[in-house]
């Protein structure tokens, strides 16, 4: 088409659903450079739309691979996270039927300390929903640690002593002590102490949760302490 004496190609719109067809549009004169595409003629629109959909086709398939991998991340997390905690409701189970055969009142207090740890460790690094590498073999090594602690305890006679200054530390630990003499005393069964030691673990995991969302030692909801104030009362009253 000529516009004031100059050549100008004609170029078709686009065509969408239900038929509409895009205005058409006219490109740069004498078959230079067209204004309009940004380009040297029509075949370059073409390349460069369908370029375009390569792009976003390639763009939503990595977006699906990562949802996937996402996804199956969070499931092995979910399945790894079932496993240890399942090792430490046995533990759980163990100590406290072998408080006064197996276990001395400072073995016991050390393994719940251990418990205690694993406990938060593993709240906190579930928090965000996935348990990396690193994550994972730690908590692997504390929960081989826990075992073997405890398998030592159970087959010798040792008397360890607490080696931390923190004073939630060493609120656990003065629990921990009640409750062995709940259960050494015969006031309460190892059945029954059991629902205590799970609520003494609970205590330790939203310390974990705590410190992965706000950063160690702040509690802003003030659960960990709550649990621990009512462990303290209910010990208190058995005694």
């Amino acid at each position: 088409m000529q516009i004031y004496g100059y050549n100008y190609p004609v170029y078709a719109g686009p065509v969408y659903a239900g038929g509409y067809s895009a205005p058409v549009y006219y490109g740069g004169g004498g078959g230079g450079y067209d204004s309009y595409m940004g380009s040297y003629g029509q075949g370059d629109y073409q390349a460069v739309f369908a370029q375009q959909c390569q792009q976003m086709q390639a763009a939503w398939q990595q977006r699906q691979q990562q949802m996937q991998m996402q996804g199956q991340q969070r499931q092995d997390s979910q399945q790894f996270h079932g496993r240890i905690a399942k090792s430490m409701e046995a533990c759980d189970s163990l100590e406290l039927r072998e408080i006064g055969k197996g276990l001395n009142r400072e073995e016991f207090i050390a393994i719940s300390a251990e418990q205690n740890q694993l406990a938060r460790a593993l709240a906190k690094y579930s928090a965000d929903g996935v348990l990396t590498s690193e994550e994972r073999a730690d908590l692997a090594s504390r929960r081989n640690q826990l075992q073997q602690k405890l398998k030592a305890f159970r087959d010798g006679d040792f008397h360890p002593t607490l080696q931390s200054n923190d004073p939630v530390s060493q609120r656990d630990a003065a629990l921990a002590g009640k409750l062995y003499d709940m259960v050494h005393t015969g006031k309460m069964s190892p059945e029954a102490a059991k629902n205590l030691r799970v609520q003494m673990s609970l205590a330790a995991q939203q310390d974990g949760v705590d410190e992965a969302n706000q950063g160690p030692g702040q509690d802003t909801l003030g659960q960990a302490l709550e649990r621990r104030e009512e462990l303290e009362f209910l010990l208190d009253m058995e005694g």
